[in-house]
């Protein structure tokens, strides 16, 4: 009842048709199937788009020495599938740097972390040479590291502008920009934020409405947040790199919920469709127990409201099964053209 009164409230809203816009998803396999599994349902959903996101040390683990399997992985799937791929290279990440071990400590901004990383992505522009790139992020959610020093945003800028320049010479039709939260780009370090995406191509948001303490804020957040953005970069692309909600009753959220921030989004991005070229739903699938432990090592946080926020953040479950809120996309992609 609750999934068909969601989608008999949408269909009072005229929808606007998807034009150029590109509908992204983060694909992770749920427990019942492999990747390819996953990423079909993701597909036939209406994704033109999936993220690939790597840490730095995770390709370049030794001066000059690299591999990742990932890389060679998305060459051979991807092209078949005529999707584009959303790409991020991590020199830093939500929970800090990943930079080579001989590399850290080192400015941002000093030339042999900017040659090292230029080369860095010459070896990873050489893996995917068949991968039709939808974007690129450098770094992702820079700004938890940074909060509102001004050295470090400095240094960062300086840095990401000298990696810009080396990579739009031969990838000049690429855009290129650097993850920043929702609360980032709005909050105190929002004049930081908006001096560094000057030398982007795309201004890319992750957004996530959530109090600080991981529950949810009312759905229709979404429209006003997404008028802030537009107000805030008036005449520039803005990226929903990540865009997502949790379904957990520890975060004061449910399945009713979550389907209702899907339905906002598509009508504040409806708003603001000639401004807003891409936006990507995170994630696909609910994670296990297993992937949650993984999480609270990587990012040193295990309370448990945050673990259900990542844990319940899937438009489906970990077994497999569509929530409301994958339902509720399907319908609002497909009446839109997608």
């Amino acid at each position: 009842m609750a999934f068909a009164a969601l989608v008999a409230a949408s269909q009072g809203f005229a929808q606007t048709p998807k034009g150029n816009r590109l509908l992204g998803m983060d694909v992770q396999a749920a427990r019942d199937g492999g990747y390819d599994t996953a990423f079909q349902i993701a597909k036939k959903a209406g994704a033109q788009v999936v993220s690939v996101s790597i840490n730095w040390d995770d390709i370049e683990s030794e001066p000059g020495q690299y591999h990742n399997a990932s890389l060679q992985a998305a060459n051979a799937y991807y092209p078949a599938q005529h999707v584009r791929v959303s790409l991020c290279i991590r020199p830093l990440d939500t929970n800090g740097p990943h930079m080579p071990a001989d590399l850290r400590g080192q400015p941002m901004d000093s030339d042999v972390v900017e040659e090292r990383f230029g080369k860095m992505m010459d070896y990873v522009f050489a893996q995917i040479p068949d991968v039709p790139l939808a974007s690129l992020g450098v770094g992702n959610e820079v700004n938890i590291d940074f909060g509102t020093d001004a050295g470090k945003w400095a240094r960062y800028r300086r840095f990401f502008a000298a990696v810009r320049r080396r990579i739009q010479a031969k990838h000049p039709d690429l855009p290129i920009g650097v993850p920043v939260t929702f609360e980032g780009v709005t909050g105190a370090a929002r004049g930081e934020v908006k001096t560094l995406n000057a030398a982007s191509d795309w201004v890319m948001v992750t957004y996530y409405p959530l109090n600080t303490d991981f529950t949810v804020k009312a759905p229709g957040t979404a429209s006003r947040d997404f008028d802030r953005l537009a107000r805030l970069y008036p005449n520039r692309k803005i990226a929903l790199m990540e865009a997502g909600c949790p379904s957990g009753a520890l975060c004061l959220s449910s399945e009713t919920r979550q389907a209702e921030f899907v339905t906002q989004v598509f009508r504040a991005w409806d708003a603001h469709a000639a401004q807003i070229p891409l936006v990507s739903f995170s994630w696909l699938n609910d994670k296990s127990t297993a992937d949650m432990d993984g999480f609270a090592r990587y990012y040193g946080v295990n309370a448990p409201p945050f673990r259900e926020y990542l844990q319940t953040l899937g438009l489906r479950t970990w077994e497999g099964k569509d929530k409301a809120a994958f339902r509720v996309l399907t319908q609002e992609a497909r009446a839109r053209g997608w």
